[in-house]
């Protein structure tokens, strides 16, 4: 458990960052606790060094939220402008995991991995479930690909192909979804 400077608690997890490894990113998760004054350095670079080994790490906060299939079933962000701020938001989160060093695909989005929190002033997106967090993938995925949602995943991923563009893809079936409400 790691806290940051207004006191927000959350998780931190660590990912082996070994290339040549064939066990599933996920799984690679280090058992090592970090305390609360490594942080500031962790979130400069994406990657922390531990023993001489390198691992990717995410920080997952605790929220109190919904998932966003309970706002499409009420119909709520089912309109252009409604959908727009919060794909908005799934792109910025794509863009800091894709944006890291060695660059992370995230490979799952979906109205079930994503938790809403609103309030009179703004509406907080987050990207929850980390099991499919990867490196780009040309191959093999290192993730049960049985549980990902084949509504949202891009063509290429059927082939093994797992990156970028394969999460910009996922975005879009996420914006036609909250429009259409299906």
């Amino acid at each position: 458990l790691v806290a940051n400077e207004d006191d927000r608690k959350g998780i931190l997890k660590l990912y082996l960052n070994n290339e040549d490894d064939d066990e599933p990113f996920e799984k690679q998760m280090c058992k090592k606790f970090v305390g609360c004054d490594s942080l500031p350095q962790l979130l400069d670079s994406g990657i922390i060094s531990i023993d001489e080994k390198k691992y990717h790490y995410t920080i997952v906060e605790n929220i109190e939220g919904k998932w966003l299939y309970e706002f499409i079933m009420k119909e709520k962000y089912n309109t252009w402008e409604e959908a727009v701020v919060i794909i908005v938001e799934v792109l910025k989160a794509l863009k800091h995991l894709h944006s890291m060093s060695d660059g992370i695909i995230y490979n799952n989005i979906n109205t079930t991995t994503i938790e809403i929190q609103e309030n009179d002033e703004c509406v907080k997106v987050y990207l929850t479930d980390t099991e499919h967090l990867s490196r780009r993938i040309n191959g093999r995925a290192t993730f049960d690909v049985e549980e990902l949602n084949n509504w949202f995943r891009a063509p290429e991923t059927f082939k093994g192909i797992y990156d970028e563009q394969s999460d910009i893809f996922s975005a879009g079936a996420l914006l036609y979804t909250m429009i259409e409400g299906k």
